[in-house]
């Protein structure tokens, strides 16, 4: 299975990003918000942007890794 990528501008090896193994549908993982509340700081807005904000990071930092570790050998 290809994984999908993305370009980003962040320190990987390639400057593409992994999305990962994360596939989920975020309307059935989180409840949908009552009508004008779509904004408080309790929305699921917050909690998806939290999920992919946790996932962009965990890439960055496994860009960060391979970075280290090829230095470390040179």
């Amino acid at each position: 299975m290809v994984k999908p990528m993305i370009p980003t501008s962040g320190p990987t090896t390639s400057g593409i990003a992994h999305l990962g193994g994360r596939n989920y549908d975020y309307t059935q993982r989180y409840s949908p918000d009552e009508p004008g509340k779509e904004a408080d700081e309790n929305a699921r807005v917050w909690n998806v942007y939290l999920d992919e904000a946790g996932d962009y990071d965990m890439d960055m930092i496994k860009g960060f890794q391979d970075i280290i570790d090829s230095l470390l050998v040179f």
